[in-house]
C-alpha cells in the first residue's frame, strides 16, 4: 500500500507539473521527451533500464490497417470473409499462390498469426513462431522483465490508464479537474481566465458547411477556414479561439448564428486542454510500449482488466466501453490503436477484452448514436475481431449470452422503429445494423460441429432463439397496406426502412435455420416455439364449407409481403430428414382444440397473401396505391428479398401441399385467387368482384395464369435441398443456367446476378453449367451455357419475371432454328424434375386430384374472353409435368382421367382440338408431344394395338383434319414475298446509285488528289515534284462537290462567298504537349506562351481536328443563332458544362463531333509559269536577297526601337514599300502593267480572320487581339503541329501515311494550309521582315556561343522550319508584289524558294542524324556495307573532323542508310503532305516509299549527297559547329528529330497491387495535423509524367483566375496544356479532364488499363480480383491521347453519364 500510494502520489505531481508545459510546447519535436524519460524513471525506481524488458515480438501481427488501405484476403484459405493480411504479411506468405482478394480495408487489424482466421498459412515468415517459443509456450511474459517493473508495474500502469481514460473522455466543460491533479502548475494554472474554444467533428456538418461559417461568422480566411476544417476532420478537434471564457463564449455565439446550422464548441479551461493533450501523449506512449515487450503487455492487460471498486467494480475497460464516443476522433482512434495492440494482441486476455464487449454491448451502442459517429475509430469495430473468433463466440454464447444479447439490442431498436404497424426510417439508427452485422459475424458460415451442441450451449442458443422470435414478432405484418380503389393514393407510403432492414437481416436469418437444422433436439424445440409463435401471431376465422376456408379476401384487408414468422417455420421443415422427423408430427399441436386441417390451412394462409399479392400487382390491379407496393412486391420475388421470402413462402406453401388433403390445399388457393366461380364453371366467373365488367375479366383471366403458375411451382420446382433430393450446388447450378439460357454474361454480371450467392460457390458452380469464352483481343470474356444443360431449362422458372419468360421464349426459338438438336427438344420439350425427398412426396397427391382434373378442363375449353395464350401454354406446362411425374412413380391416374372418352369430360379431345388451331403454333411441339401420351393410355383401354416403342401414330388423323397444303402454301408465299422484296430493294438500290453516284465516289475515295491523278500520264506520275522552279503546275479537275449537312446545298468552289455562303469544316482546336520530348520538364514548354520567339521544335503546339462535314457558313450562324436563342437568358448548367455554346463551342450537326471553331475550305489558284523552268535558284542568292528584302522593309534599328518602346505590332495596315522585289529577283518576275487585282471575298476574308483569332486565343491561351503580330505564327505552327502528329499517329498505329488518307482528312489539311497562307497576305511587312530575321539569324546568321539564348540547330526541328520559312518567304514576296509599281507574277520565285528551304532543312536533319552517331568502338565490320552506307561514313567523318584533329570512323558503317531512312522518314512524308496542300500537285499513287518521295521534293536518293556535292551547304554546315561542341563533348544525343522514338504516355507496372501500394506510401507533403502527415484518401498518378497526386482534398488546393482547383488540375495546365489523363488509383479507373477553363472544367472516367482473369476491370474494386496490366487497353489510352480526342471522349461521356455533369472535376 505504501508502494502504492508513492507512486501515485509521484505520478499525479510530475502531471501536475509538466502537463502545462507540454500543451505550450505543442508542435515541437521533443516535446514529450522530458515526460517519458521521468514515467521510465518512476517505472524502474531508477534501478533499471526500460529497454531491457523488451523480448521477441508476438506472433499475431495484429498490425491496424488504416483507412483505404490495401489489404488481402485469401478465398482458399480464410474462415470467414472478414479475415485479412497487411500487405507485408501476404507478400511474405504462401497466399501469394492462392486465389485471394484485394481490398482497400475500412479499418480492423491484420489476422496473420491467427490461427482461427486461416485453415493453412496462419504465419508469414516473419511471424512464424520461433522454436524456443514453440518449445516454451506456457512461459510467462512477465518473467523476462526486471523485479522492480513487477512489482511497480501493475500500480503504475493502472494510475496513467486511469488518468488517460479520465482526462481523454472528459466530456463536459467544467472548469474543475480531480483534486489530485489541482498541484504545481495545473493550480496556478487554473487561477487565470485562459479558456479554449474548441471546435469538435459531429459528422453532421460537411466541409463547405464548416467552411462558409468560419469564414462567414468569424471573418477568418479562406485558407485558414480550411486549415482548421481539415484539422477538425483528422484529429476531431481543434483551438478556434483562445482567451478569456466571456470571450470564448462570444465566439461561440458567432459561430452558431441563428441562420446556420450548429457546430459543436465547446468552451474548455487551458487547464483540461492541457491534461487531455498530455494524456494523449501518455497514451501514445504505453501504445509503442506494448509494441516492444510482451511482458509489459501483459502489465497493461492486467491493469485495464483490474476492478475499480469507487466505479462500482467495474475495470477500466468497462469504463472505456461505457465512455465509448464521448472523446475526439484522435483520442477514440489512440484507445482503438491501444486495445488492439496490447490486450488484443495478448492471448491471455484476448477472452476478457471479448467478455467485457458482451457486457457493455447494449449500453456501447446506445452511447455511439449519442456521440462521435464514426465507427472505424470507436469500440464498435473491435467485435469484428472478436465475434469472428469461433473459439470466442462459442464460449461467448455458453457463458455470457451472447446471442441473448444480441438480439435483445436489435429488439429494442426495432421496438424504436415500429409504430403502429410502420416502420420509421430505420436507416438513420446505424446502430441496428451493427447489431446485423455483428450477428453475422457471430453466426458465422460455419455451423458448430455435432460435439460442439452440448446441453449448455443448446440451452443458451434456445434462449438467443426465444428473443429472435419476439424480434420476428415485431415485423409480422409491418407496412401492411389496403387495396385502393376509385381514386390513387395520395401519397405514397414509405416501404424503404423495412425492406432495407430485411435485406441486412437475411443473411442471419438463414443462418438461424442452418443453426437450427444442426442438432436434433433444437430443431424440435425451435420448430415448437416457431410454430406456436405462428399460430399465436393472428386470429382466424373460418368458413363452415367442406373443407373449410379462411374468411380473408386480399384486396379488403390489409396485407403485407412481412411474415417472417411462417417463414421461418417453412426453412426449418426443410431440416426434417435429416433427423428423421415426420412433418405431420413437427406440424401437430398440443393442447389445442384446432383440427389439424385448419392448422394447415391457418400456415398457408400468409404465405399465400404474399404470392397472391404479387400476382395482382403484376398484373395492375393494385395500380392506385402508387410504386409503394409495385417496389416491394419486386424485391419481394425478384431481388434483394427473393431467397428469405418469396423462396421460403413457396417452400411453406409445399409443405402445407405435402400434408394437407389435395382437395382442401386446391380448394384455399382457389379461394384465395378468386376463382371459384371460374372452376364451377358459372356463366358468369366475374360475379362477386367489384371492378368493373372489362376489368373484372381481365383481372380474373390474369389471376387464373397465376393460379395455374403457382401449381407448376409446386409440381415442378424441387430444386431445394430438404424437398428435391438435390445439393446447394444443384440449385445454383439451375440458377446459373436460367440466367444463361437468356442471354451470355460476363463473371461480374453474373456475380451481380446472383448476388445472395458466395462468389466461390458460383464458380465452384460454373464449371458445370457454362463454357467460358474470351474474344479475340482479350478483353471481356462471357459464359454460355453448356450444351448439354440446354434440356434442363424451364421456360416458367419460378425466378422468372414475365419478361424474363418472354426472353427465354425467344431464346427458345432461336436455339430450336439453329440447334441440331432441335428434334430431340420436341421430343421431349419439358425438363424433368428432380426426385422428392420421402416427407414431400405428398406434393405428388396433387396429381390424383378430381379437382385439379377439373382445372385443367375449365383452362382447356376454348372461350375467347376466359383464356389467354399464357394460360394454355401454363396448362400445358402443368400437364406436361403431371406425366413426367407419372412415368417416375409408376402410377397412371392423371392420364387414365384424362384420356377417359366420355363426352364433354375428355381431356384428350379438348387438346386435340387445340392441336387442330394455329393459334397455338408456338405451343405445337408440347401439345402434340401431350397428346401422343395420352393417345398411346386411350389406345391401350381401348385395346388397340400399338408400335414397338408403345406409342400411338397419331399423324395421319392430324393430317386428315389439320392438312399439309396450307402449311406448304404458307412456306411458298413467304418465300415469294421474300424474293419480291428483295428483287425492290436491288431496284431501289440501283435507281440510288444512278442519280447519287458521284457522292459514293466521293465517300469512297480516299485522298481528295484521286481526281488529278486520273488526268496523268504514268510518264506524267513519275515526274512528279512539288518543290523548285520545275515544279509541276497541273491544275486540278473540277472540284469534288460537297453538300452542305444543314441546308443540302452544295459548297462555292471558287474561293468567293458563292450565293450559299463559304463552306468550312468544323474543328477543335487545342493547346498540345502530344510529341514533348521530356515529359518530367513539360512545365517549361507549356508556360511559354509566346511563339514568335519559339525554339522551333514541337514540343508545344496548336492542333487542330476536324471531323470532315461540310457547311456553309451563313448556315452554320444560322444554327449556332438558334442554339444560342434556346438557351439564354436561362442557360441551362448541365448542357453549358458539356458545349460551352456561349463561348463558341458548338456540336457538329451531323456527328456530334466537338467543335470550337470553323475552318473555311480554300481552291487552290494556279497561273500558268512565265519562264523557263531551267532557272535555278542557289543558297547564296536566295539568302542575300531575302535578307536585303526585309532589311529594306524594316531595318534592324527601327525593330530593336519598338522592342525598347514595347510598341505592340502594326497589325495588318501596309505601308507602301519601295520597288525592290524586281532588283532582287529579275530572272524569276514577269512585270506587267498593274491591274486590279480581285479583292478577297469578304466572307472568305471574316472566315480567315475568325479562324486565325481562334488559333491566337486558344494557342497562346490569350484575350483576342486584332493588332498582335503572334497571329500569324501560332497559325503556322498550327499547320506544322497538326501534320507531324498525324503522321505520328499513323506511325504509332502501324498504318501506312497516304494510304489512309480520306478525303475528309486531306479537306481538313488542305484548309488548314491554304487558310494560312490566304492570312499571310494581309500581314504587315513589319512584321513580316520581324519574322524574316528571327529565322534568317537563326539558321544563316553567325554561330551563337553556349551563352547565347539563341537555340542550337540541333534542338530545332526541321519539318517545322520548313513551314516557318515557306510562309515566310512566300508572304513577303506576296506582300512586296502587292505593293509594286507593276503587276509581278511570283509563282516561279516561290517554288524556287521552297526547294532551297527544303535543301536547307535538310541539311539541318543529316546534321541531327549525324551527331547521334558515335565513334567506333572496335574495327570490326559484321556485313559489307552499300555505298549509300560508305556515303554517309564519308560525310561523318568530314563532319567529325570539323570539331577532332584525330580521324575517326564510325561504330557501324553498314546499316548507316537504313538509320538515315528511318530518321528522314517522318519528314518527308510530313513534307510532301504539305506542300502538296500548298500547291494542290497529286501525291505520288499509293503509299511511295523513300525514294519516291525524295523524288516527289526535290531531293536525291541519299541526302547526303547535298553535303557531298554543294560547297554552299557544307559551309553553312561549318558555320554551325560553334554551337554543336557541347553535344560532342557530352555525348547529347537529345536532338529534334527524336521525339518520335519517344513514348507518349508512362510505363505502368505489370500487377495492379504494385499501383495500390505505391498509393498507401504516398503522404501528401501539404496534409500536416500535428507532426504527423496523413495518407491522402485519393490518390491520383498522372499518365503523362508518372507524378502522384493528392486529389480531392483541402489541402491541396490552389487557385487558378480566382477559381480554387485542385492539385491534378492545376498541375495539366503545364503537363498536358490544360487536358489531363490520370490513374485513380484507389478507385482503378483513369479520369480524363479537360481543364482548359478553370471555371468550367469537364471530365469523365473510364476503366483503367488491368484486367482480372476474366478479362475484366474492376472499377472500385469491389470484386477484388487480382489485376494485370491489358496492354491493348492501354494502347487504346495512348491513342486516345496521341489523336487529341480527349476532349470529344469527355464530351461523348458527359452525353452517356449525366452524373458526371455534377461533378466537382476541378477539385480533383
Amino acid at each position: 500500500l505504501i508502494q502504492m500510494a508513492d507512486i501515485s502520489e509521484r505520478l499525479n505531481r510530475l502531471l501536475s507539473s509538466i502537463a502545462p508545459d507540454l500543451l505550450e510546447k505543442e508542435g515541437e519535436d521533443e516535446d514529450d521527451s522530458e515526460l517519458i524519460k521521468t514515467l521510465n524513471e518512476i517505472l524502474t525506481n531508477g534501478e533499471a533500464e526500460i529497454s531491457g524488458g523488451v523480448d521477441s515480438q508476438s506472433t499475431l501481427c495484429g498490425k491496424t490497417l488504416e483507412v483505404h488501405e490495401v489489404a488481402y484476403c485469401c478465398k482458399d484459405c480464410e474462415t470467414d470473409p472478414t479475415c485479412v493480411l497487411c500487405a507485408k504479411c501476404f507478400e511474405n506468405s504462401i497466399h501469394v499462390n492462392h486465389r485471394y482478394r484485394m481490398i482497400t480495408s475500412g479499418g480492423g487489424c491484420c489476422d496473420c498469426g491467427d490461427s482461427e482466421a486461416w485453415t493453412s498459412g496462419v504465419y508469414c515468415s516473419a511471424h512464424v513462431p520461433k522454436e524456443e517459443a514453440s518449445a516454451n509456450e506456457e512461459e510467462d511474459p512477465l518473467s523476462s522483465l526486471p523485479a522492480v517493473v513487477m512489482s511497480r508495474g501493475h500500480v503504475y500502469f493502472l494510475v496513467l490508464l486511469r488518468y488517460c481514460l479520465d482526462m481523454m473522455y472528459w466530456g463536459t466543460e467544467e472548469r474543475s479537474l480531480p483534486q489530485h491533479l489541482c498541484q504545481q502548475a495545473t493550480a496556478e494554472l487554473l487561477e487565470t481566465d485562459s479558456h479554449y474554444a474548441m471546435l469538435y467533428n459531429d459528422e453532421q456538418h460537411s466541409y463547405d458547411q464548416v467552411i462558409n461559417t468560419l469564414t462567414k461568422n468569424l471573418k477568418l480566411g479562406h485558407v485558414d477556414a480550411i486549415g482548421l476544417t481539415t484539422t477538425v476532420d483528422h484529429k476531431g478537434r481543434c483551438v478556434v479561439n483562445k482567451g478569456s471564457k466571456e470571450e470564448c463564449q462570444e465566439v461561440v455565439k458567432l459561430v452558431n448564428k441563428p441562420k446556420f446550422k450548429p457546430l459543436r464548441v465547446p468552451v474548455f479551461h487551458k487547464a483540461v486542454v492541457a491534461h487531455q493533450e498530455c494524456a494523449a501523449s501518455i497514451l501514445k506512449h504505453l501504445d509503442t510500449l506494448s509494441l516492444q515487450s510482451a511482458g509489459l503487455r501483459r502489465l497493461m492487460s492486467e491493469a485495464m482488466l483490474l476492478p475499480i471498486p469507487e466505479e462500482e467494480g467495474n475495470s477500466l475497460l468497462d469504463l472505456y466501453f461505457q465512455r465509448d464516443g464521448k472523446a475526439w476522433k484522435d483520442a477514440s482512434l489512440r484507445w482503438q490503436n491501444f486495445i488492439l495492440h496490447s490486450i488484443y494482441i495478448d492471448s491471455s486476455h484476448k477472452k476478457d477484452l471479448a467478455v467485457a464487449l458482451t457486457k457493455n454491448y447494449k449500453c456501447l451502442l446506445e452511447n455511439y448514436s449519442k456521440g462521435l459517429q464514426i465507427r472505424d475509430c470507436s469500440a464498435t469495430a473491435l467485435s469484428v475481431q472478436l465475434f469472428t473468433a469461433p473459439s470466442l463466440t462459442y464460449r461467448l454464447i455458453v457463458e455470457y449470452d451472447l446471442l441473448e444479447v444480441l438480439f435483445m439490442t436489435a429488439k429494442g431498436f426495432v421496438e424504436q422503429s415500429v409504430e403502429e404497424g410502420r416502420m420509421n426510417n430505420v436507416s438513420k439508427s446505424v446502430n441496428m445494423y451493427f447489431v446485423i452485422y455483428d450477428l453475422r459475424y457471430v453466426l458465422r458460415p460455419l455451423v458448430p460441429a455435432k460435439e460442439e451442441w452440448t446441453s449448455v450451449f443448446k440451452e443458451q442458443f434456445l434462449k438467443g432463439f426465444k428473443v429472435f422470435l419476439e424480434l420476428l414478432q415485431l415485423l409480422e405484418g409491418v407496412d401492411g397496406v389496403v387495396r385502393q380503389r376509385g381514386e390513387h393514393v395520395a401519397s405514397e407510403v414509405s416501404w424503404e426502412p423495412a425492406l432495407n432492414l430485411w435485406c441486412s437481416m437475411q443473411p442471419v436469418f438463414l443462418q438461424i435455420i442452418k443453426w437450427c437444422q444442426a442438432d436434433h433436439e433444437v430443431m424440435q424445440k425451435a420448430v415448437e416455439m416457431t410454430l406456436g409463435a405462428c399460430l399465436n401471431s393472428e386470429e382466424m376465422s373460418f368458413t363452415q364449407t367442406v373443407p373449410p376456408l379462411v374468411k380473408y379476401f386480399i384486396g379488403e384487408k390489409i396485407v403485407s409481403v412481412h411474415y417472417p414468422l411462417h417463414r421461418l417455420l417453412g426453412g426449418l421443415l426443410t431440416g426434417s430428414a435429416s433427423h428423421e422427423l415426420q412433418l405431420s408430427d413437427l406440424l401437430t399441436v398440443k393442447d389445442n382444440n384446432t383440427s389439424k386441417e385448419k392448422v394447415l390451412l391457418h400456415l398457408l394462409e400468409k404465405p399465400l397473401r404474399s404470392i397472391v399479392l404479387s400476382g395482382q400487382v403484376m398484373a395492375g390491379m393494385w395500380k392506385r396505391n402508387g410504386f409503394s407496393v409495385l417496389n416491394q412486391v419486386y424485391n419481394y420475388q425478384f431481388h434483394n428479398c427473393q431467397q428469405g421470402m418469396y423462396d421460403l413462402d413457396v417452400v411453406m406453401i409445399k409443405t402445407v401441399a405435402a400434408i394437407l388433403e389435395p382437395h382442401a390445399f386446391l380448394h384455399a388457393l382457389l379461394h384465395k385467387y378468386r376463382l371459384q366461380n371460374w372452376y364451377q364453371g358459372n356463366e358468369d366467373p366475374t360475379l362477386g368482384r367489384d371492378e368493373s365488367a372489362d376489368d373484372a375479366l381481365r383481372f380474373l383471366v390474369a389471376e387464373a395464369e397465376e393460379f395455374v403458375f403457382l401449381l407448376n411451382v409446386v409440381l415442378g420446382e424441387h430444386y431445394y435441398p430438404g424437398i428435391g433430393k438435390v445439393t446447394k450446388t444443384d440449385c445454383l447450378k439451375r440458377e446459373i443456367l436460367h440466367c444463361l439460357y437468356i442471354k451470355s454474361y460476363s463473371h461480374s454480371d453474373l456475380v451481380k446476378q446472383l448476388k445472395n450467392y458466395d462468389e466461390t460457390d458460383i464458380s465452384e458452380a460454373l464449371k458445370g453449367a457454362a463454357v467460358f469464352k474470351r474474344n479475340a483481343q482479350g478483353h471481356k470474356g462471357m459464359y454460355e451455357i453448356a450444351p448439354h444443360c440446354e434440356d434442363q431449362h424451364n421456360l416458367f422458372f419460378y425466378h422468372y419475371s414475365k419478361t424474363d419468360q418472354s426472353k427465354a421464349l425467344e431464346a427458345r426459338r432461336k436455339r430450336s432454328k439453329t440447334s441440331a438438336s432441335s428434334q430431340k427438344t420436341e421430343g421431349v420439350p419439358l425438363a424433368t424434375p428432380p426426385p422428392l425427398c420421402d416427407l414431400y412426396r405428398g406434393i405428388l397427391r396433387l396429381i390424383h386430384s378430381r379437382t385439379l382434373w377439373q382445372v385443367l378442363l375449365r383452362i382447356f375449353k376454348w372461350n375467347n374472353k376466359l383464356q389467354s395464350e399464357r394460360l394454355i401454354h401454363l396448362g400445358l406446362h402443368l400437364c406436361g409435368l403431371m406425366i413426367l411425374q407419372e412415368e417416375a412413380t409408376g402410377k397412371h391416374d392423371f392420364t387414365d382421367c384424362a384420356s377417359d372418352p366420355l363426352p364433354n369430360e375428355s381431356l384428350l379431345d379438348l387438346l386435340e382440338d387445340l392441336l387442330q388451331q394455329q393459334k397455338f403454333e408456338e405451343n405445337r411441339p408440347l401439345l402434340q408431344w401431350i397428346v401422343e401420351k395420352l393417345q398411346t393410355v386411350r389406345q391401350l383401354r381401348l385395346g388397340t394395338p400399338v408400335d414397338g416403342e408403345g406409342v400411338v401414330n397419331v399423324d395421319v388423323p392430324m393430317e386428315s383434319s389439320v392438312p399439309a397444303v396450307p402449311t406448304v402454301d404458307k412456306t411458298a408465299r413467304a418465300a415469294s414475298m421474300r424474293e419480291k422484296l428483295l428483287k425492290d430493294m436491288a431496284r431501289r438500290q440501283q435507281s440510288f446509285l444512278k442519280e447519287h453516284g458521284h457522292i459514293i465516289d466521293t465517300l469512297t475515295t480516299p485522298p481528295s488528289t484521286e481526281s488529278m491523278k486520273r488526268s496523268l500520264s504514268s510518264s506524267e506520275n513519275d515526274s512528279l515534284c512539288v518543290v523548285g522552279p520545275k515544279s509541276l503546275r497541273i491544275a486540278p479537275e473540277d472540284p469534288i462537290p460537297n453538300t452542305c449537312i444543314l441546308c443540302q446545298g452544295d459548297d462555292s468552289q471558287d474561293g468567293t462567298a458563292g450565293p450559299a455562303g463559304v463552306p468550312v469544316l468544323g474543328v477543335w482546336i487545342q493547346r498540345s504537349v502530344v510529341l514533348g520530348l521530356d515529359k518530367s520538364n513539360s512545365s517549361k514548354s507549356t508556360d511559354q506562351s509566346d511563339f514568335e520567339y519559339s525554339p522551333l521544335d514541337l514540343s508545344l503546339g496548336v492542333h487542330t481536328n476536324s471531323c470532315g462535314h461540310m457547311m456553309h457558313f451563313e448556315c452554320f450562324e444560322k444554327f449556332r443563332d438558334s442554339k444560342l436563342k434556346m438557351q439564354p437568358p436561362r442557360l441551362l448548367f448541365h448542357q453549358n458544362i458539356q458545349v460551352q455554346w456561349v463561348k463558341g463551342e458548338f456540336l457538329c450537326p451531323l456527328c456530334q463531333f466537338h467543335c470550337n471553331s470553323v475552318l473555311p475550305i480554300l481552291p487552290v489558284k494556279f497561273k500558268s509559269e512565265s519562264k523557263s523552268s531551267d532557272i535555278t535558284l542557289t543558297l547564296s542568292e536566295f539568302t542575300s536577297a531575302v535578307r536585303e528584302l526585309f532589311n529594306k522593309l524594316m531595318p534592324l534599328e527601327e525593330e530593336e526601337q519598338m522592342k525598347k518602346e514595347r510598341v505592340p505590332g502594326p497589325g495588318c495596315s501596309n505601308t507602301t514599300q519601295p520597288q525592290v522585289l524586281a532588283e532582287l529577283f529579275p530572272k524569276y518576275l514577269k512585270i506587267e502593267p498593274k491591274k486590279n487585282s480581285e479583292p478577297m471575298s469578304l466572307a472568305v476574308d471574316s472566315c480567315v480572320k475568325e479562324f486565325t483569332e481562334r488559333l491566337f486565343t486558344i494557342g497562346l491561351n490569350t484575350d483576342p487581339n486584332d493588332e498582335d503580330d503572334r497571329i500569324c505564327t501560332t497559325a503556322w505552327n498550327s499547320c506544322s503541329f497538326t501534320i507531324f502528329s498525324y503522321g505520328q499517329l499513323q506511325r504509332e498505329r502501324g498504318k501506312p501515311f497516304f494510304t489512309t488518307l480520306s478525303s475528309r482528312n486531306m479537306q481538313h489539311f488542305e484548309g488548314l494550309v491554304r487558310t494560312v497562307s490566304e492570312k499571310g497576305k494581309c500581314l504587315d511587312s513589319k512584321v513580316l521582315a520581324k519574322q524574316a530575321r528571327h529565322i534568317f539569324d537563326l539558321i544563316f546568321g553567325e554561330a551563337p556561343d553556349d551563352s547565347s539564348d539563341v537555340p542550337s540547330i540541333a534542338n530545332v526541328e526541321a519539318f517545322t522550319l520548313t513551314v516557318y520559312l515557306h510562309f515566310v518567304v512566300k508572304s513577303l514576296v506576296l506582300t512586296v508584289s502587292q505593293n509594286e509599281d507593276h503587276s509581278i507574277e511570283c509563282g516561279p520565285l516561290v517554288a524556287a524558294s521552297n526547294k532551297i528551304i527544303v535543301e536547307v532543312a535538310v541539311c539541318i536533319l543529316l546534321v541531327q542524324f549525324l551527331l547521334t552517331i558515335p565513334p567506333e568502338d572496335q574495327s570490326e565490320e559484321h556485313s559489307v556495307p552499300s555505298d549509300d552506307d560508305l556515303l554517309i561514313a564519308e560525310v561523318w567523318c568530314n563532319f567529325r573532323g570539323l570539331f577532332e584533329s584525330t580521324a575517326c570512323k564510325p561504330s557501324m558503317v553498314d546499316g548507316l542508310f537504313d538509320s538515315l531512312k528511318e530518321v528522314f522518314f517522318p519528314f518527308l512524308q510530313s513534307t510532301a503532305l504539305f506542300f502538296h496542300c500548298v500547291t494542290g500537285i497529286p501525291l505520288p499513287e499509293g503509299e511511295p516509299g523513300f525514294n519516291d518521295l525524295c523524288k516527289y521534293v526535290a531531293l536525291p536518293s541519299n541526302p547526303c549527297q547535298l553535303l557531298k556535292t554543294s560547297t554552299e551547304y557544307w559551309q553553312m554546315v561549318q558555320k554551325w559547329c560553334g554551337s554543336l561542341k557541347h553535344f560532342i563533348k557530352e555525348g547529347n544525343s537529345a536532338v529534334a528529330f527524336q521525339r518520335s522514338s519517344q513514348p507518349f504516355m508512362i510505363s505502368l507496372p505489370e500487377h495492379y497491387a504494385d499501383l495500390l501500394k505505391k498509393a498507401t506510401a504516398f503522404t501528401c507533403k501539404r496534409s500536416v495535423v500535428g507532426s504527423l502527415k496523413d495518407a491522402a484518401t485519393t490518390v491520383i498518378q498522372c499518365l503523362l509524367c508518372g507524378e502522384l497526386l493528392c486529389c480531392n482534398s483541402y489541402c491541396c488546393q490552389e487557385k487558378i483566375k480566382e477559381v480554387s482547383v485542385g492539385s491534378f488540375t492545376k498541375h495539366i495546365q503545364s503537363c498536358g496544356a490544360g487536358f489531363g489523363m490520370g490513374l485513380w488509383i484507389r478507385e482503378c479507373r483513369v479520369v480524363l479532364v479537360n481543364a482548359v477553363d478553370v471555371e468550367v472544367t469537364r471530365g469523365c472516367l473510364m476503366p483503367a488499363p488491368y484486367l482480372d482473369e476474366y478479362g475484366e476491370s474492376d472499377p472500385g474494386l469491389k470484386s477484388g480480383h487480382p489485376l494485370t496490366l491489358h496492354k491493348e487497353s492501354l494502347k487504346n489510352l495512348q491513342d486516345l491521347w496521341q489523336s487529341h480526342e480527349l476532349s470529344g471522349k469527355i464530351t461523348s461521356e458527359l452525353d452517356n453519364h449525366r452524373e458526371y455533369l455534377r461533378f466537382p472535376w476541378n477539385k480533383l
